[in-house]
């Protein structure tokens, strides 16, 4: 894996108040080394927005790329992350 890329990388959290399972996933994510490359990450509770409550509201904690696409939901998988990773980088160098 390359560290340390130029690439701006921006996650999206969402989340509700008081929950546990996103607490876990916002640690274990920063607890991971690719960590240090994320730009931003932005926290949005589902509660706030009746679209967002119904499509993701069943399913947090939910990790989104810029793009909305899902990287992990329920828990934080480690695996998911670093092949996203690895998958931003690639496109990254092909242009």
């Amino acid at each position: 894996m390359n560290e340390g890329t130029s690439v701006e990388i921006h996650l999206r959290l969402m989340t509700r108040s008081e929950c546990e399972l996103c607490e876990y996933m916002e640690m274990a994510l920063r607890g991971h080394s690719l960590f240090a490359n994320v730009t931003s990450l932005e926290f949005v509770d589902v509660d706030e927005d009746e679209l967002l409550k119904r499509r993701y509201g069943l399913r947090i904690p939910v990790l989104l790329d810029a793009w909305q696409e899902v990287i992990c939901e329920g828990r934080f998988d480690e695996r998911a992350f670093e092949q996203w990773f690895d998958e931003l980088l690639n496109d990254n160098e092909r242009g």
